[in-house]
């Protein structure tokens, strides 16, 4: 399964919030326009209704749709608290996966929070190691670890890449309903309330923490919306730390090297169509630590 390049990757390099006290000192709602679709099976529609939300539409006709992220335009500290609304529109059908993602390196590294209308049985007709053909009621945190099955995102392990860490938990969710949740993060611990109710409180040690992009994401559901997504503390911009480690030096001068003269979408800072000269002057501009809120 191939890996997304984001399109201008951000950092978010603020850090030092206490979990216990971070959701008390909200951040206004951040921008979503600079977002970019990864639809490796080419069903998705991405747009933004608003500048400060997302949608995710079908755009097959078929009753199994495959997954597919809509992707932020930056990445998190090991510790951030992140509060977004997400719904599904009125009058629509169907009963699948709706979620987000946090901790997103690439298509095939990354965390997510989905969750299921009702339970249902579905082969999806992967190869798998382990066949888990039910998707049940409720959220779950799933991992995603250099690769992916569509029946492992569906059931939720498949013995290969994919492995459910919590969860279910919570029942379904109802279209025309806004749900507003907080997602808390720090390295080994992930804590999740929807509406002020607690839902998650996990403990991981495997869990290294905020870092990687946040995605909406959906599987075989259609009208999919996320609005008013804030970051505490503020996300600040580090376009030139092209491998999201909090620092922009040598490893990313390489991968720009690496990139030179092509249209690489992460290494072409400056957004003209190709890795030259201006954006090494951009990347050197930048040498050194992120800067932190």
């Amino acid at each position: 399964m191939s890996t997304l390049t984001l399109r201008g990757i951000r950092r978010v390099a603020g850090i030092g919030v206490l979990l216990a006290t971070a959701s008390a000192v909200a951040s206004p709602p951040l921008d979503l326009t600079g977002w970019t679709l990864f639809d490796p099976d080419n069903d998705w529609a991405a747009s933004n209704p608003t500048p400060t939300s997302v949608r995710l539409d079908e755009q097959v006709s078929s009753p199994s749709v495959h997954p597919g992220w809509f992707v932020s335009d930056f990445t998190l500290a090991p510790t951030a608290t992140i509060e977004f609304d997400l719904s599904v529109a009125a009058g629509t059908g169907d009963d699948d996966l709706i979620g987000f993602g946090f901790s997103y390196l690439d298509g095939t590294h990354s965390y997510l929070l989905d969750w299921k209308k009702s339970t249902q049985s579905f082969n999806w007709g992967q190869p798998t190691a382990i066949n888990d053909d039910v998707a049940e009621q409720g959220l779950k945190i799933k991992r995603i670890n250099g690769s992916y099955t569509w029946d492992g995102l569906w059931g939720g392990t498949d013995g290969i890449g994919v492995s459910t860490i919590a969860g279910p938990a919570g029942g379904g969710w109802v279209a025309g309903t806004v749900y507003h949740f907080v997602v808390e993060l720090e390295p080994g611990h992930i804590v999740v309330t929807r509406d002020g109710n607690p839902i998650f409180d996990v403990l991981d040690p495997e869990y290294p923490g905020g870092q990687g992009a946040i995605t909406i994401y959906g599987f075989s559901q259609d009208n999919i919306i996320a609005s008013e997504i804030c970051i505490t503390p503020l996300p600040t911009l580090c376009p030139p730390d092209l491998n999201n480690d909090g620092v922009v030096d040598g490893a990313d001068l390489g991968l720009l090297l690496a990139a030179w003269g092509s249209a690489n979408q992460d290494a072409d800072l400056d957004d003209s169509g190709m890795v030259d000269g201006a954006d090494l002057g951009l990347m050197l501009a930048g040498w050194g630590p992120c800067v932190t809120n």
